[in-house]
C-alpha cells in the first residue's frame, strides 16, 4: 500500500520510511509546508497515495486543509491525528494487513472512524 504523510518532522522520515517498509508498505513524507512547491509536491502525494495521514501538530493549517481537501476530491481514505508515535504507527500498519481483524481505524484525533 501506498501511504502518504503529511506534517511531522523531517527528521522522522527516514524511520518512518523504514517502518512502513518493514511492513510491506511504502510512505511518501510531507512535512506540510505549501510554501513554493510544496504545494504541487502535496496534491501529487495525495494524488499517488491509497491511504493518508494528517497530522496536525507540526503542520501548516494551509497544508492541513490542502491534504483534507485533495484526499476529498481525489477519494482516497484519510485520517487526521494530533500526533502518531511509533507505537501507534504500528498498530496503524497492522491493522492496513488485518492482523487485528479491524475494518475501521478509530485514531483520529477528532474521532473520525476510517473505512478501508
Amino acid at each position: 500500500m501506498q501511504i502518504g504523510w503529511v506534517g511531522g518532522l523531517n527528521r522522522s522520515e527516514t524511520y518512518l520510511t523504514s517502518m512502513a517498509a518493514a511492513a510491506g508498505h511504502k510512505l511518501e513524507f510531507h512535512n506540510g509546508d505549501v510554501r513554493g512547491n510544496g504545494f504541487k509536491a502535496l496534491r501529487r502525494l495525495v494524488n499517488r497515495s491509497s491511504f493518508v495521514i494528517i497530522l496536525i501538530t507540526i503542520n501548516s493549517h494551509q497544508g492541513v486543509q490542502l491534504a483534507k481537501r485533495m484526499a476529498r476530491k481525489h477519494n482516497r481514505p484519510a485520517i487526521v491525528m494530533q500526533r502518531c508515535s511509533q507505537f501507534t504507527f504500528r498498530e496503524l500498519l497492522a491493522e492496513f494487513d488485518g492482523k487485528n481483524g479491524a475494518a475501521d481505524l478509530k485514531y483520529g484525533a477528532y474521532g473520525e472512524t476510517v473505512r478501508m
